[in-house]
């Protein structure tokens, strides 16, 4: 079962990372982190805010499929239905915009999708 956390400073998410718990984010890290990005795009705010509550959209992390493996994030963006946003690799977030990572097979992915 996943354990999440939300701590006030960095230095105890670092601790609890330290401990084995991988899902867990300072709030001042995000919320820092949101401001400063608005600073530079002012939109940077409302569209994290979107991606997090919007009713007509999912995100989801989910397997990668079969057909997956092997392929660099790119090609897989291409060839998905849904909006891929990064793939998951050892409890790592990758985005692929500054290198195009190769997806392996205990890998996950983070996707938009339609709502039902």
């Amino acid at each position: 079962m996943p354990i999440f956390a939300i701590t006030q400073s960095r230095r105890a998410t670092q601790t609890l990372r330290d401990l084995g718990i991988t899902h867990s984010i300072a709030g001042q890290d995000l919320l820092g982190h949101t401001v400063a990005k608005s600073l530079e795009t002012p939109h940077a705010a409302d569209f994290l805010v979107s991606l997090l509550t919007s009713e007509q959209t999912l995100l989801q992390e989910i397997p990668v499929p079969a057909d997956w493996m092997g392929q660099s994030l790119s090609m897989a963006r291409s060839r998905s239905a849904a909006v891929v946003l990064a793939v998951v690799h050892n409890n790592k977030v990758l985005l692929g915009v500054n290198h195009d990572p190769l997806i392996e097979a205990d890998d996950s992915a983070l996707v938009l999708m339609p709502a039902p």
